[in-house]
């Protein structure tokens, strides 16, 4: 065998494993993509079935969804002041005769109907649903309180130094009510 012979099967071979090295990337990437498919749809369809706790009772399917986070510090003067203002909205003629998590929607809204909307509007809270997001709402709430300098609430109403057409109608609605309750 010639120089040329052996240099042109050389290079046939390394041709030929670089080509078979090639398909296999391919087919391995074909493998994995296809493995990964199949776990997700296991892992989907797991979720068809409805898992039983230890009396046969149903148990609840967990919820992930991402909100607006706002940083929180528990200080007592943060405290003291989102009670209060918890404490106003709920005497509110709009919110007092609520019961549960209708009556906690109502008196979030009383608080900050922006910070509401922010927070909860696009997924509102379920009847026995824990409330992750309250520790957000109340640090949205102290973080506008602080910017617009807002009075402490009373039972009568609220008044804002910033305007929110939301926060406002809200307002306007639960004025009138009160009005016409000591009205009548």
């Amino acid at each position: 065998m010639t120089g040329a012979e052996y240099l042109q099967v050389y290079l046939y071979v390394h041709i030929f494993i670089r080509t078979v090295n090639e398909y296999a990337m391919e087919l391995s990437r074909i493998l994995v993509n296809l493995i990964i498919t199949v776990v997700n749809f296991g892992v989907s369809t797991s979720s068809l079935y409805e898992e039983k706790g230890a009396g046969g009772q149903t148990l609840p399917k967990a919820a992930t969804f991402h909100f607006p986070e706002y940083a929180y510090k528990e200080t007592s003067k943060n405290e003291i002041l989102y009670h209060e203002f918890e404490t106003a909205c709920e005497r509110n003629t709009l919110c007092e005769n609520l019961e549960a998590v209708v009556k906690k929607s109502c008196v979030r809204r009383c608080i900050s109907y922006t910070c509401y909307q922010d927070i909860y509007g696009f997924d509102e809270l379920e009847e026995g649903e824990i409330d992750v997001r309250l520790n957000s709402f109340k640090g949205c709430v102290i973080q506008r309180t602080g910017k617009n300098h807002r009075r402490y609430p009373s039972t009568q109403g609220l008044l804002f130094n910033r305007f929110d057409l939301g926060e406002f109608f809200f307002n306007v609605q639960w004025k009138l009510t009160n009005f016409l309750k000591n009205m009548l």
